[in-house]
């Protein structure tokens, strides 16, 4: 029996310094192509492929990720100096 990954863990804690001027204001994941930042380009094709448990490791500029706690119905938890964003999709649902 083969056992289906159902959790992704993002790491999305760097300062993005080869990114500069631009993410002196955004996080590296929140950059933006197309109209759509990077990290949501990654969450939707997670739960397309099934996952159902994602957890975003944040740090710089954390709380700027904030809005994808209502777009995904994700819950944020603070541990430390970091935060970690936890997402469960019920894709029955989805």
């Amino acid at each position: 029996m083969i056992n289906k990954v159902k959790t992704a863990i993002l790491l999305s804690a760097g300062l993005g310094t080869r990114m500069r001027p631009i993410t002196h204001s955004i996080p590296k994941p929140l950059v933006k192509v197309n109209d759509k930042s990077l990290i949501e380009t990654v969450i939707d094709s997670l739960v397309y492929y099934g996952i159902e448990n994602i957890y975003i490791v944040t740090g710089y500029l954390a709380d700027k990720f904030s809005f994808l706690e209502k777009k995904y119905f994700l819950y944020i938890t603070k541990i430390m100096k970091q935060k970690i964003i936890y997402l469960h999709f019920m894709l029955s649902k989805i």
